[in-house]
C-alpha cells in the first residue's frame, strides 16, 4: 500500500478494498451531510445572538437555507446507491459551505467560532467517504478562491486576514491529517481482515482435507491420548468419534500390534522424523484388516513436540493387487520355462513321430508292432499337446483365432464328450440362445478348455450318488463388480460358458490355488494340475475371464466368460481329412539347424516322393535356393536357427525371387517373436506335426 496517496499497489486488493467498502463511504458521506447540515442550523441560532446587527439576519437566513437543503440532501441520498452521486453531492456541499463562508467574510464580519470549526469537520467527514486524491483537489481548489478573494474583496485589515487565512489553514491541515490518519486504519484494519480471512480460508480448507481424507486421521497429546478422529476412520474402523476421544489407540487393538507401544516408534519420533509401519488392524465387529499406519509429530513455534498425527491406511485392495502381481510374475516365469524347453522338446518329439511314421510304412511289420507304433505317436502327441496347454496357460503359444459361432461349436463339443462319460453320469448341454452368438477365439484351445472342465467335473462326482454334469451357454451383460474384478476383461457383451456338477466341491482355501500350474486337489497320479492352468490362460488369451462358485459337498460351477461378436458369422469349414497327400516329384528345400529333424523330415519328403535339399541354417539354404534356383519348388524353414533365422532367409530368398514358395516349421522359442506382418502370408506348421497334415499342407503350397 503507498503511504502518500493510499491506494493498494495490487489493483484487485484495491477493487476488493472499495467494494467491500462501498456502503460504508455512502453512509459516511450522507451522515456528513446530515450532521453539517444540522450544525448550520445551530450556527444560524447563534447568528442571531453574536453577529452585528447589520449582517445578523442575512447570515442567520444563509445559514438556515444551507443546513436545511443539506439535510433534504442526506435524506434523499438514503434511497441513492450511486456512489458517484453520494461523491458530486458532498464536494458540491463543501463548496458551497465555503462560498457562503467567503459571501459573509466579505461583508465585513466572520463567524470565527463556527465556520472554520465544521470547515474542518467536513474535510473529516467528506475523506472518509470521497478518495484522498478527490478531497485533495477540493481542498486546494477552495485555497486557491479564499486566497485570491481575501486579498482582492475582503474589507478586513492586514491582520485579521492573516489571523482568519491561519485558522482557515490550520482547519484544512488538521482535517486532512486526521482525515489521513481515518483512511490509513480503515485500510490497515481491512489489510489484517482480509489476513484473517485468508487464513481462516487456509484453515476451513485444511480442515475439510482432514475431514474428507480418503485415510483415517488420529490427533493425540503427546501421552497418545486421542483428540480427534475424522469421519474415514469411523467408517473404516466402526468406531465413533465420541467413542474414542480420550482414550490411546491401544485400546482399539484385539492384539499386540499396537503403534504406539512400539519402542523403534519413539526413537524415531524423538528425532523428529516420521514413523512408518504395517500393522493388523480390528474394526469395531472383530474383522481384520491390514493398515499401513504413519505417525508425525506436530511441532510448535518453538520446535517442541505437542501433538502427534496418526494416518491410516487400509491396504485391503493394495495387497490384493499385490497378491495378482505375484501370481502374474510366477504365471510370467513358467511361460518363459516352458517356452524355453518347448523348441527343444518339440524337435525331439517331431524326431520320434517322424520316426514312427517311417517305422508303421515298412514293408512286413506285424500287426502288433504297428499297434505298439501307434501307442508310441499317441503318447508323442499327447506330450506336444501338454506343451501346448502350457504355452497357452503362459500366453506364449501360437494361437489361430478365427470368427466362430458358439452353437454350433457348443453342439459338437457336447457331442463328442458325451460318448466319453459313463453312462452312470447324466450329462445335458443348454446350450440354446435366442440370437446368434460368436466369437474371435482358437477352436482348438476353446475346445480342450472346455473338456479340462468337463474332465474335472466327471472327476468332482464321481462316488456320488446321482451325479450330474451340466454344460451351459448364455448371454452376459459385465456388472460394475465384474468389472472391477476382472479388469482385463474386453467387450460390452460376454458369452458364459459354464461347466456345472454337483460332486465334492472345493474347500475355499484351495480355491485360491486352483488355477496354478501344477497344483492339483486330487490324488497323486490323478491330475497334472494342468487342466484349470489351461483354462486360465485360454481366458487371458481370448481377453476373458474365468470365475469359480463351489461350496465342498454341494458341487462346483466353473465359468468361462468370451467377449462377444457385434456381427456372428458362420463357422469355419473344416479342415481336410487326414489322408495322405502323395507328392509329384517336386524339390523342396528343407532347412533345420536340428539334425535328428533334418534327416526325419527329409525321409518323410521323400517317402510321399518328394526331392529333398538340405540346409543347416538360414544362410546355407540362402546360398542353396541362389544355386538351385531354377529347380527348387517349394522351402521349408524352420523358424529358429543360428547364424540367420527362418524369417531373414525367406526375407533374403524373396529378394532372390518374389514368387517363391516358402513355408516355416517351428517348435517355438520365445526369444523369436513371430512378426505377423512377416509370416501372415505364409503358412506355419507345428512341430510335432502329423505327416498327413504335412502332406497336405506342402502340395496345398506347391499348387498355388
Amino acid at each position: 500500500m503507498s503511504r502518500l496517496t493510499l491506494r493498494f499497489r495490487d489493483r484487485e486488493a484495491e477493487s476488493r478494498y472499495l467494494s467491500s467498502t462501498e456502503s460504508m463511504r455512502r453512509l459516511q458521506m450522507r451522515m456528513a451531510l446530515l450532521f453539517v447540515g444540522v450544525l448550520y442550523c445551530m450556527v444560524s441560532g447563534l447568528d442571531l445572538v453574536f453577529m452585528p446587527a447589520s449582517v445578523r439576519h442575512v447570515s442567520a437566513v444563509m445559514h438556515l437555507a444551507q443546513g436545511i437543503w443539506l439535510c433534504l440532501f442526506a435524506l434523499a441520498l438514503f434511497r441513492s446507491r450511486s456512489q458517484r452521486l453520494h461523491e458530486v453531492v458532498v464536494i458540491a456541499a463543501v463548496f458551497i459551505a465555503w462560498n457562503l463562508n467567503l459571501a459573509i467574510s466579505t461583508m465585513g464580519h466572520t463567524s470565527l467560532l463556527f465556520g472554520e470549526a465544521y470547515l474542518m469537520l467536513i474535510w473529516v467527514w467528506m475523506i472518509s467517504g470521497v478518495s484522498l486524491i478527490q478531497a485533495a483537489a477540493v481542498n486546494l481548489v477552495f485555497i486557491a478562491i479564499l486566497e485570491a478573494v481575501v486579498f482582492t474583496a475582503s474589507p478586513f485589515t492586514i491582520p485579521q486576514m492573516v489571523s482568519h487565512q491561519f485558522f482557515i489553514l490550520c482547519a484544512v491541515v488538521l482535517g486532512a491529517l486526521g482525515a489521513y490518519l481515518t483512511e490509513y486504519y480503515k485500510r490497515q484494519h481491512f489489510i489484517g481482515l482480509r489476513q484473517v480471512s485468508e487464513h481462516a480460508a487456509a484453515l476451513a480448507k485444511l480442515s475439510q482435507a482432514v475431514e474428507q481424507s480418503g485415510e483415517a486421521i488420529l490427533i493425540t497429546d503427546r501421552q497418545a491420548i486421542i483428540e480427534y478422529a475424522n469421519p474415514t476412520f469411523t467408517r473404516m474402523t466402526g468406531n465413533r468419534p465420541e467413542e474414542v476421544i480420550g482414550m490411546t489407540p491401544a485400546v482399539l487393538k484385539q492384539d499386540a500390534g499396537d503403534p504406539f507401544s512400539s519402542h523403534e516408534m519413539w526413537v524415531t519420533l524423538a528425532r523428529g522424523e516420521v514413523w512408518n509401519g504395517m500393522f493388523t488392524e480390528h474394526r469395531r465387529d472383530g474383522s481384520a484388516y491390514p493398515a499401513l499406519i504413519s505417525v508425525a509429530p506436530i511441532h510448535d513455534g518453538g520446535g517442541n513436540v505437542t501433538h502427534y498425527v496418526v494416518t491410516q491406511k487400509d491396504m485391503t485392495e493394495h495387497q490384493r493387487l499385490e497378491g495378482q502381481l505375484r501370481h502374474a510374475q510366477k504365471m510370467e516365469a513358467i511361460g518363459t520355462l516352458v517356452g524355453g524347453i518347448a523348441h527343444d522338446f518339440n524337435n525331439t518329439l517331431a524326431g520320434i513321430t517322424g520316426n514312427i511314421y517311417l517305422a508303421k510304412h515298412s514293408r512286413a511289420l506285424p500287426r502288433e508292432t504297428v499297434e505298439v507304433l501307434e501307442r508310441i505317436e499317441s503318447l508323442a502327441f499327447r506330450s506336444a499337446n501338454i506343451v501346448k496347454q502350457l504355452l497357452a496357460f503362459s500366453r506364449k503359444g501360437i494361437i489361430q483365432m478365427l470368427e466362430m459361432p458358439l452353437m454350433p461349436f457348443m453342439a459338437e463339443v457336447s457331442k463328442l464328450y458325451a460318448v466319453t462319460l459313463p453312462e452312470n453320469i447324466g450329462f445335458r448341454c443348454d446350450c440354446q440362445v435366442d440370437e446368434p452368438m460368436a466369437i474371435h477365439g482358437d477352436a482348438g484351445q476353446l475346445e480342450q478348455a472346455i473338456f479340462n472342465l468337463l474332465n474335472n467335473a466327471r472327476d468332482a462326482v464321481a462316488g456320488v450318488k446321482d451325479p450330474r454334469i451340466v454344460l451351459g451357454l448364455e448371454r452376459y451383460v459385465p456388472t460394475a463388480a465384474f468389472r472391477e474384478a476382472n479388469p482385463s476383461v474386453r467387450g460390452e457383451v460376454l458369452a458364459c460358458i459354464q461347466v456345472s456338477d454337483n460332486g465334492c466341491g472345493i474347500k475355499s482355501e484351495q480355491i485360491a490355488h486352483i488355477f496354478e500350474p501344477f497344483y492339483t486337489t486330487k490324488d497323486v497320479n490323478e491330475g497334472t494340475g494342468l487342466g484349470l492352468s489351461m483354462v486360465y490362460g485360454t481366458a487371458q488369451s481370448h481377453g476373458g475371464a474365468v470365475t469359480v462358485d463351489s461350496k465342498p459337498g454341494r458341487g462346483t460351477t466353473i465359468r468361462l466368460y468370451l467377449p462377444l461378436l457385434a456381427a456372428e458369422n458362420g463357422m469355419a469349414e473344416d479342415a481336410g481329412e487326414e489322408a495322405l497327400a502323395e507328392g509329384s516329384g517336386a524339390t523342396v528345400l528343407l532347412a533345420d539347424d536340428n539334425q535328428a529333424v533334418l534327416k526325419i523330415v527329409q525321409a518323410v519328403l521323400e517317402r510321399l516322393g518328394y526331392k529333398v535339399i538340405q540346409a543347416t541354417d538360414g544362410e546355407q539354404a540362402v546360398a542353396l535356393y541362389r544355386e538351385h534356383r531354377a529347380e527348387i519348388g517349394l522351402v521349408i524353414l524352420d523358424v529358429v536357427m543360428p547364424r540367420m533365422g527362418g524369417i531373414e532367409a525367406s526375407k533374403a530368398i524373396r529378394a532372390l525371387d518374389a514368387e517363391a514358395k516358402i513355408m516355416f516349421m517351428t517348435g517355438y522359442d520365445p526369444s523369436q517373436q513371430f512378426n505377423t506382418e512377416d509370416m501372415a502370408a505364409e503358412e506355419v506348421v507345428l512341430k510335432p506335426f502329423k505327416v498327413s497334415a504335412l502332406s497336405q499342407l506342402v502340395k496345398s503350397v506347391l499348387e498355388r
